[in-house]
């Protein structure tokens, strides 16, 4: 509520203290937010060797997010050594559990076999399970893919349905593809996207 400012006026300093009584009781989400404290930089500026140790802290009990984001500095030697093959497996752990963002970033992963094999189909699941999440960038990655058949089956009528949902969420590459399809798919098509796209609940997807 302090680092919002939500109910209080918004005190950074209150919120980190309030963090470190909880983290200091081994509160994951407190030792999360205490390591992007870090990586974001408060007072002489981004210090990641902490960040580390309280990503460490929080992935000990299994906090998915702090799994994802260690798993990204250990993709950029930050703070740790560079490790895509540690990367890969910090965030495939993170994924797997059901955090959005490390799904996308395993279909990125797979796409450009990087600290894994590369796999088109590999890379459209994980894809695919972020876009089902209602994650716009994924939706559009789907849009794509269908469009192109790589690592699926080629399908107008799924790939309209991806690029409506991303643009509806102000993706520009959504609302650029979902124009260009339309233009070149026939109504029944158009109609079929469209209503797939009205029926579309987000869900999370636990591995």
């Amino acid at each position: 509520m302090y680092d919002e400012g939500r109910g209080v006026e918004a005190d950074p300093d209150k919120a980190r203290a309030w963090w470190e009584k909880a983290a200091s009781q081994g509160l994951a989400r407190a030792q999360h937010n205490l390591a992007l404290l870090q990586i974001s930089g408060t007072g002489d500026g981004p210090d990641h060797a902490k960040a580390v140790d309280w990503l460490r802290k929080a992935v000990s009990k299994g906090f998915a997010r702090s799994r994802y984001t260690l798993g990204k500095l250990h993709a950029e030697g930050l703070g740790v050594d560079r490790d895509a093959g540690r990367a890969h497996a910090l965030i495939l752990a993170s994924g797997t559990s059901g955090f959005v963002k490390a799904q996308y970033s395993l279909g990125k992963i797979y796409r450009d076999g990087i600290g894994t094999e590369r796999s088109d189909s590999g890379s459209a699941r994980w894809f695919r399970l972020a876009a089902e999440q209602g994650y716009a960038k994924a939706q559009s990655k789907m849009a794509s893919r269908y469009a192109k058949g790589r690592g699926v089956s080629a399908n107008m009528v799924e790939a309209l349905k991806w690029a409506i949902l991303a643009a509806e969420q102000g993706a520009e590459d959504g609302a650029r593809m979902r124009d260009d399809y339309k233009a070149k798919m026939p109504a029944d098509q158009i109609q079929d996207a469209e209503e797939r796209a009205r029926s579309f609940r987000p869900v999370r997807v636990n591995l």
